[in-house]
């Protein structure tokens, strides 16, 4: 069974996870503050949602990122290789900046997004 896991815990990733829990999925959810800033939505969320550091929510077999464009590269660096692991593009586009999406965060994994990448 493949392991599920969002990083990110704002509208869209307690969005997801609360879609998840409904559907009966296990899922783990992670944002930049620690498992502890979780405990009131996870409650909220159900059993199936766990809280969990990002470094753990990054070795799920399924990686949603759901971070603000902004953050998004504080909120990978340091991670494991993602090792072709399927990572699903969740943030927000209307943030980006002209500097645009740093691709090379998502090398080694299976990136999908729901817009076409430059």
């Amino acid at each position: 069974m493949s392991s599920h896991s969002i990083i990110g815990s704002g509208a869209i990733g307690s969005a997801l996870a609360g879609h998840f829990a409904s559907k009966g999925i296990d899922v783990l959810l992670a944002n930049n503050r620690g498992p502890a800033s979780l405990e009131d939505l996870v409650r909220k969320l159900g059993p199936k949602v766990r809280a969990v550091t990002v470094k753990d929510a990054a070795n799920a077999d399924i990686v949603i990122l759901a971070v603000p464009w902004a953050a998004y590269t504080e909120a990978v660096a340091g991670l494991a290789p993602w090792n072709n692991r399927i990572v699903i593009d969740a943030m927000n586009a209307a943030s980006i900046g002209p500097e645009g999406f740093d691709h090379s965060i998502l090398e080694g994994g299976r990136p999908v997004r729901s817009w076409p990448i430059d």
